[in-house]
């Protein structure tokens, strides 16, 4: 009789054994999806994250395309501004490393003065660094006039003065 006892207790305890480890296996198969769920969730943060940030960069180059064609178009309109306080007829437009070169006095055949203008239009006021060289050279006295001349014969230039 005790041998029949520790075989049905033996069974039970197998069965239970058993049904533990299946217990155990659909608690890790839920912890595994659960898992799975959170990294996907996070995932899908993550993503969205990214395209918030994707569209307000973009969003930000759009502006910052339209503020720089924007100011290119208003600094060409600029000696026609009432505040402007050369003659228009004076002003030779650039738009390379500064904006105009007013030849004072051009208009009435008389150029008495060379001023370099640079025209800002956005937030920022400060120059390039290209064109904060320019105005020290400007500054510093370090701009001569040069005259060349293409020889039609040969086909090369040479310097006047």
């Amino acid at each position: 009789m005790i041998t029949y006892l520790l075989i049905v207790a033996l069974v039970l305890f197998a069965i239970t054994l058993w049904y533990f480890t299946m217990y155990l296996a659909q608690l890790s198969a839920r912890c595994g999806s659960l898992e799975l769920k959170l990294e996907v969730y996070r995932y899908e943060q993550e993503l969205a994250q990214i395209e918030s940030e994707e569209a307000l960069a973009r969003e930000m180059a759009l502006q910052n395309q339209r503020n720089r064609i924007s100011g290119k178009i208003l600094e060409q309109y600029c000696p026609f501004a009432p505040e402007y306080t050369y003659n228009p007829d004076d002003s030779v437009a650039v738009f390379d490393a500064f904006d105009y070169l007013n030849l004072v006095g051009k208009s009435a055949n008389k150029i008495v003065e060379i001023v370099f203008q640079e025209m800002k239009s956005g937030v920022s006021k400060r120059l390039t660094s290209r064109q904060r060289q320019i105005r020290d050279c400007i500054q510093a006295g370090k701009v001569r006039f040069e005259l060349w001349w293409l020889d039609g014969i040969t086909g090369k230039w040479h310097l006047i003065e």
